[in-house]
């Protein structure tokens, strides 16, 4: 019993609730007066035909924070959820603990979000006014309208203030933008409310019909090129600019270009910049809204979303890739795709241009082009504007377009553009796209035996899309020069989109329908060798193929193997002519090269380690000989002088015993001996006839001690 009436007493609460709010958007004016406010949960204000209210709101997560704001009217017109299209104080909440959110026009005549403290939480920031007549209109439009009347009673009044001019998130008929007018989102959902990251929807400064989303970081995240496209159809420019130039320009969704019918058409809509980034239209259609277009409608739209020198096709599984002639910037697989992980980018494979002969111009088909960073030129051909974009040094040319009468774009009087800047983020479309070419290195697109690239499509060695390239068992390919588009014939002669292909991994993946994808009654009719399904159920409408190693290439001629270093157009035992190995070399299946093989390698490897221990050796005993020959030479000479000096003494001390006897007469001077002595030797005893052993000067010449 007493939970049946504690359910009776909820449903009674509710549909008290209910009943108050429907009470007060019924009883709800639509003017305030000065001197007149809205406190924060007694009283809203309704716009006349009940298709707006204007009132404070709390996000159910944070219940102690109030906003001022206007949504539709859920209770009439709009059921359904809470759709905000308006909010005041949305960076500067009124707080609980503040007292409650009051809304009026205050006595200097400005409208005013303050507490219940009289803390002021956002401002029309208007200049004071000592008049105090003045009122403020929520109006059918969703336009909230404040008003100066003249003090003379005569019933003029004029617009001093308006939302339109100052909106928040979302652009609804009536307004028109300029270049002094944002869209900045502001996430709200009824749970929560805050702008945690945001984007900035606005016109651009230069340019007509030019619009561009910016992020946080005041970096470019989309714009549209400005032409009738499908990123901004002209119904919406048109819709953007309050039909001030409908006449001027084609609708496709009515028969009468006025302003009046377009308008109609664009009751019950709106364009909100979302918090993800998204720029929406939205539609008021069988009581609830839905979303009509979106931009970017791709993660290709977004600005550079894959990096320098890469291309994004949004029909391929893995949409970013590298240029023909570029490598990723950073290390990426597969799998970093799979799991989030944003593309890195790309480089040339080659640091620098070099030498201009061995660059070439690579033609891409189907590119929507990004004229942010291109200059113009006019030139009267396209071979004016190749030569120009070649012979450019400083600063280097990256790439150029020409335009024509049959390209997308419409033509004006500079018909050559030229990128000297590093190419952002290539689209792939294949409605409105165009030609660029892009200067790379010859040597960097592939080996001279590989088949030339295909649009945005490196194909590796052995794949081949004609029987003059590539390895003549691989020709299943095809290449749409004019699309830019590879595909792969599959048995049936049934050719399927290639969307990737993976040289390390020696795989490629095609797009398929429901004959053959994840239908195992045709399994059976899988490809021939050397092509083999791995995996028929990859992704949605993928199949993932996987192709053998190739043997040695067969060859006409010499100039058929000049992309295999170490190789010869030999015939082999079968009586066909291959690019056979040079001796002592072997093929090597997962380079597609020859390599030398491993005896060769072991026995130079041998060989090249007993020649350095034979030279090693030599080294040491020439090394050993001369310092034994060096220290028995410094003994000899150790022993010579040692001899000399021995051999003065005794000669000295001979003569000097002579004289003390008295015995040395002139008679006797034939009996002396007087020894002999080498120049050498007197050199040494003399220190090199130093002036440190001089005893002086005599007839003859200096004496030495």
């Amino acid at each position: 019993m007493m939970i049946t009436n504690m359910r009776t007493i909820t449903l009674l609460l509710l549909l008290l609730f209910l009943l108050y709010d429907f009470l007060q958007a019924h009883s709800a004016q639509d003017t305030l007066i000065t001197g007149q406010s809205i406190p924060r949960t007694t009283k809203v204000l309704a716009s006349a035909g009940e298709k707006f209210v204007l009132g404070f709101f709390s996000p159910l997560e944070n219940p102690s924070q109030s906003y001022l704001g206007i949504w539709y009217n859920t209770n009439r017109t709009y059921p359904g959820k809470t759709v905000m299209v308006w909010v005041a104080n949305r960076d500067n909440p009124v707080l609980g603990s503040n007292g409650g959110g009051v809304f009026q026009i205050a006595q200097d005549g400005n409208l005013l979000v303050t507490n219940e403290s009289g803390s002021t939480f956002w401002s029309s920031k208007l200049d004071k006014s000592s008049s105090n007549n003045r009122t403020v209109k929520l109006t059918d439009s969703g336009n909230l309208v404040l008003f100066q009347h003249d003090d003379d009673g005569n019933g003029t009044s004029y617009i001093i203030w308006q939302s339109f001019q100052d909106p928040t998130d979302t652009f609804l008929p009536g307004m028109e933008i300029d270049r002094s007018m944002e869209l900045t989102s502001w996430r709200y959902d009824g749970i929560g409310g805050g702008r945690e990251s945001f984007f900035t929807f606005k016109m651009s400064q230069t340019g007509n019909n030019r619009f561009r989303i910016m992020d946080g970081q005041n970096q470019l995240h989309w714009e549209n090129d400005g032409l009738n496209s499908d990123d901004l159809s002209p119904d919406v420019l048109d819709y953007l600019t309050n039909f001030t130039g409908a006449e001027n320009r084609r609708s496709k969704y009515v028969n009468t270009n006025t302003s009046k019918s377009l308008y109609y058409l664009y009751q019950d809509t709106r364009i909100v910049m979302n918090s993800t980034g998204e720029l929406q239209f939205w539609k008021w259609e069988k009581s609830e809204w839905i979303m009509q277009w979106k931009q970017p409608s791709s993660i290709c739209k977004i600005h550079n979303f894959c990096g320098t020198f890469s291309s994004c096709n949004v029909h391929d599984w893995m949409p970013c890739k590298c240029l023909p002639g570029f490598r990723l910037a950073s290390e990426y697989e597969t799998q970093s795709y799979e799991m989030g992980m944003k593309f890195p980018g790309c480089v040339r494979k080659s640091e620098s241009h070099g030498d201009n002969r061995d660059m070439v111009f690579l033609n891409l088909p189907n590119i929507r082009l990004d004229e942010l960073d291109q200059k113009e030129y006019n030139t009267e051909t396209e071979a004016e504007c190749k030569f120009l974009c070649f012979n450019m040094s400083h600063p280097q040319c990256q790439a150029y377009a020409y335009n024509t009468s049959n390209n997308y774009r419409v033509v004006t009087s500079s018909s050559c553009q030229i990128w000297t800047n590093d190419l952002t983020t290539l689209q792939v479309d294949q409605v409105a796209g165009g030609d660029l070419a892009v200067l790379v290195k010859s040597s960097d697109i592939g080996r001279t035996v590989a088949c030339n690239p295909c649009g945005i499509y490196t194909i590796p060695y052995p794949l081949s899309t004609g029987p003059n390239c590539g390895d003549p068992e691989y020709y299943k390919f095809n290449c749409s020069y004019s699309t830019g588009q590879v595909s792969f014939m599959m048995p049936g002669g049934q050719l399927k989109r290639v969307t990737w292909i993976d040289e390390n991994a020696r795989k490629f993946y095609i797009e398929t329908d429901d004959t053959y994808h994840c239908d195992y009654i045709y399994q059976n009719e899988k490809p021939d060798p050397p092509f083999d399904v791995t995996n028929w159920c990859f992704k949605e409408d993928q199949i993932e193929i996987s192709w053998q190693p190739p043997l040695e290439r067969p060859c006409n001629e010499p100039n058929d193997c000049r992309g295999f270093p170490h190789s010869r157009c030999m015939p082999t035992i079968e009586g066909k002519n291959k690019c056979l190995c040079d001796p002592k070399y072997q093929w090597n299946s997962s380079i597609s090269n020859c390599m030398q093989d491993e005896k060769s390698k072991n026995h130079l490897r041998d060989r090249v380690h007993l020649i350095l221990i034979v030279t090693l050796a030599g080294v040491i005993f020439l090394a050993s000989t001369m310092v034994f020959a060096y220290v028995r030479r410094k003994k000899v000479i150790d022993r010579e002088n040692i001899q000399i000096q021995e051999s003065l003494y005794d000669t000295e001390r001979h003569v000097k015993a002579l004289i003390g006897l008295g015995r040395l007469e002139e008679k006797d001077s034939k009996g002396i001996e007087v020894p002999f002595y080498t120049f050498g030797s007197i050199v040494a005893a003399t220190d090199n006839f130093s002036d440190s052993n001089k005893l002086g000067q005599g007839g003859y010449g200096p004496v030495y001690k």
